[in-house]
C-alpha cells in the first residue's frame, strides 16, 4: 500500500463475507431424490445457520427453487404468495403436503386392498339327471 491507501479493516463476525459459490449453504438446498420430509429437514438445518431474520426470504426462495416436483413447486409458490415468503409459512405448507400425501397413499392402499378382495363368483350349475334337452349318452 505504497500509494497512501490503508488496508481495509476486518469485517465484524456478523458481517462476514458470503462463502464461495460452492460452499454457500443455500447452494446445498436441492431436493434431488430426497422425500419431501427429508428435504424439509435439510431446509431446517440450513435455516438454522442464518441467525438474521432478513435472510429468511432468501432461504425460503432457495428451498422453493430446489424442489424437484413441478406440481408441488407450483402449489407451494401459490400458497407462499398468499401467506408470505416466511419460513413458518413454508413449514406449514410442506407439512400439509406431506400429510396429504400420507393420506392419499393410505387411501390408495385401502382401495387396492378392497379391490383385490372383491372377487366375482360365478356359480356353476350342472343339470340334474333327466333334465330336458340334455343327452347323457
Amino acid at each position: 500500500m505504497s500509494d497512501g491507501q490503508q488496508p481495509a479493516p476486518p469485517l465484524p463476525p456478523t458481517l462476514s463475507p458470503i462463502p464461495s459459490h460452492s460452499q454457500h449453504p443455500l447452494r446445498t438446498l436441492r431436493q434431488h431424490k430426497l422425500s419431501l420430509s427429508s428435504y424439509l429437514t435439510l431446509g431446517e438445518s440450513v435455516f438454522s445457520r442464518f441467525p438474521r431474520r432478513r435472510d429468511e426470504s432468501l432461504i425460503v426462495q432457495a428451498f422453493w427453487e430446489g424442489l424437484s416436483d413441478i406440481q408441488i413447486k407450483k402449489e407451494v409458490e401459490e400458497k407462499l404468495d398468499r401467506e408470505g415468503w416466511a419460513w413458518r409459512a413454508l413449514q406449514g405448507i410442506v407439512m400439509e403436503l406431506i400429510g396429504e400425501r400420507v393420506l392419499q397413499k393410505k387411501t390408495g392402499t385401502e382401495e387396492m386392498t378392497r379391490k383385490r378382495k372383491k372377487r366375482r363368483v360365478i356359480p356353476v350349475v350342472w343339470p340334474g339327471e333327466g333334465a330336458e334337452g340334455w343327452d347323457y349318452s
